[in-house]
């Protein structure tokens, strides 16, 4: 569930990257409440993903639309949390 939600979580820094933020959070409270919580918490959490704003359209959030390239061409098996630093570090967003 969580590696398939986080592809278009992590696409254009949706909603200042809080979609991202909740998957972990509602896998977990699946876990916790039963799976009688699950379709109910997902369908709340699909919807909020696919009704998010593409933040990197945002003049101050644009640099991470450069980012995303640079990690889709990374070597296989990349993990989003380094290679989001990494890419940010590289592209020097500040500058």
């Amino acid at each position: 569930m969580e590696r398939g939600l986080a592809r278009p979580a992590l696409a254009h820094y949706h909603s200042f990257g809080h979609a991202l933020i909740y998957i972990p959070r509602a896998a977990e409270l699946i876990r916790r409440l039963g799976e009688g919580v699950a379709a109910p918490l997902l369908l709340s959490l699909v919807r909020s993903i696919v009704t998010g704003f593409r933040e990197d359209l945002i003049p101050e959030f644009r640099y991470y639309s450069k980012a995303f390239p640079v990690l889709a061409s990374a070597q296989k098996g990349w993990s989003p949390c380094s290679r989001i630093s990494s890419a940010l570090i590289h592209l020097k967003p500040w500058l």
